[in-house]
């Protein structure tokens, strides 16, 4: 395996870091620091990989710890996230959140309209079931890792009582 990819995390991770730190004290947050804690999320997106990482084929048991921990985690933030939404603009929160319901049911009317050409794809072994799962999953943590962003980026921007 090359070191590349470590190499490349360990730079970003020290030319990057703010010159302030995470000190936050004197009441002014600079671009570097909002960047840095975004790259620290995506650090703990790939930490979040690192058990699958070390084995070849998990145990039902870590597989639905993993799940469990990661739903619940996932929840705890949605919730808190329409419970601040809510405060801002309750019809704008809902109107959000039926937006991504209908995302996510429209992805899965598309992923099974093509089916017959995706179960060609099928690659070392894996049916197309369980691509239709992973695409998912992975388009959706995509889609949320960018919405995150965005979360970390206002949640510096200001009180939102504009």
């Amino acid at each position: 395996r090359s070191e590349s990819p470590k190499a490349t995390v360990v730079a970003i991770s020290f030319l990057t870091y703010p010159n302030e730190g995470f000190d936050l004290s004197h009441g002014q947050v600079t671009t570097w620091q909002v960047w840095y804690y975004a790259w620290c999320t995506a650090l703990s997106t790939g930490l979040g990989a690192v058990p699958f990482w070390c084995t070849r084929n998990p145990s039902k048991l870590l597989l639905g710890l993993a799940n469990a921990t990661a739903a619940g985690m996932m929840i705890s933030a949605s919730v808190g996230l329409v419970v601040h939404g809510a405060k801002q603009s309750v019809l704008k929160t809902v109107g959000a959140i039926a937006f991504g319901w209908v995302f996510m049911y429209v992805a899965k009317l598309w992923l099974d309209q093509h089916e017959e050409m995706m179960e060609s794809l099928t690659t070392k072994g894996i049916k197309w079931t369980e691509w239709r799962r992973m695409i998912l999953v992975v388009f959706v943590m995509t889609l949320h890792s960018f919405a995150e962003g965005v979360g970390i980026g206002v949640s510096f921007g200001g009180s939102g009582d504009g």
